[in-house]
């Protein structure tokens, strides 16, 4: 978490990312460092403050996903519940991480994803698709590995499976 804010307090003083300051981070989360420490300076509370918002937004998808996909006989706000009370049992998840980030871009891809699964592909869902992988994987490296999902739900939903 310290090492989250001095890389956005090392940016704000005008360094540049793996020029001057060298990091691992992905360069679209060190942004987000930077700004967050241009407009509140070095404040721990904002980082918690803001990754318990981002829990709760990914658990409203989570639900949605759930909800339209009917998974359950009835629609419940459960499995978003569950979901708050999984990830509040990791002390990661409570501050503002690169792949606490990531992971909200990850949902919305698989909300994209399994909505193609029923309708014919059309592009605007796949550029989304496309979209929120690529910003999930600035945020964090290691996102970029769901891209093989995504590539076999692709291959998948363009087959028709039938039973002979």
């Amino acid at each position: 978490e310290v090492h989250w804010m001095l890389l956005g307090e090392s940016l704000a003083n005008g360094q540049q990312l793996y020029q001057d300051v060298w990091d691992f981070s992905g360069p679209l989360a060190a942004n987000v460092y930077w700004f967050i420490h241009e407009v509140v300076g070095r404040s721990p509370l904002t980082l918690h403050f803001l990754a318990l918002g981002l829990v709760f937004y990914q658990a409203a998808i989570f639900n949605i996903v759930l909800v339209q996909r009917d998974v359950f006989n009835e629609n419940t706000y459960i499995p978003a519940l569950l979901y708050v009370i999984f990830m509040s049992l990791s002390f990661d998840f409570f501050t503002l991480s690169p792949a606490l980030m990531a992971t909200t871009f990850l949902l919305q891809t698989a909300h994209q994803l399994f909505s193609l699964s029923d309708r014919q592909t059309s592009d605007p869902r796949i550029f989304k698709m496309g979209l929120y992988l690529g910003i999930a994987s600035m945020l964090y490296l290691p996102a970029f590995l769901f891209f093989i999902m995504v590539f076999l739900g692709l291959a998948s939903s363009s087959f028709k499976w039938t039973a002979d």
